[in-house]
C-alpha cells in the first residue's frame, strides 16, 4: 500500500520545520550575543527564543490568512510586505516585553521588576 500524506501532515511537518529552524537561528543569535559580552547565555537564550518564536508564529499566521491562492502560500503585493512587518513589529515589541515582564533581566538595561509578579 503506497504511503499516503494527508494536508494536515504536510502542514504539521513544514510548521515543525519552520519552528525548527526558527529555533536554530535563534540560537546563534545566542551564542553570538553571548560572544560579544553583551549579557549572559540565559538571558541572550530567552530574549531571542522569544523574539525569534513570536515573529515566526506572527508571520505564519499572516501568511495563512491573507493567501491569496492555496497553491500559492505567500500573500502577495502589499499583503506580503504587511505580513513581515507585522512579524517584526509583534517579534520585537512582545517578544522584548514578556521576559521583562516575568522578571527576566532585559540584556539592555538594569533589572526592574515587574509591579504585577512581585510576590
Amino acid at each position: 500500500m503506497p504511503h499516503m500524506h494527508s494536508r494536515t501532515t504536510d502542514l504539521a511537518l513544514m510548521l515543525a520545520r519552520h519552528g525548527a529552524a526558527t529555533v536554530l537561528v535563534s540560537l546563534l543569535i545566542t551564542a553570538l550575543l553571548t560572544a560579544t559580552g553583551l549579557s549572559t547565555w540565559d538571558v541572550n537564550l530567552v530574549y531571542s527564543l522569544s523574539i525569534g518564536l513570536l515573529s515566526w508564529l506572527t508571520i505564519e499566521c499572516g501568511r495563512f490568512r491573507f493567501a491569496d491562492h492555496p497553491g500559492i502560500p505567500w500573500p502577495r503585493g502589499w499583503r506580503g510586505v504587511a505580513v513581515v512587518l507585522a512579524g517584526v513589529v509583534v517579534g520585537l515589541g512582545l517578544g522584548s516585553w514578556m521576559p521583562g515582564f516575568c522578571r527576566w533581566p532585559s540584556p539592555w538595561s538594569p533589572v526592574r521588576p515587574c509591579p504585577l509578579c512581585s510576590t
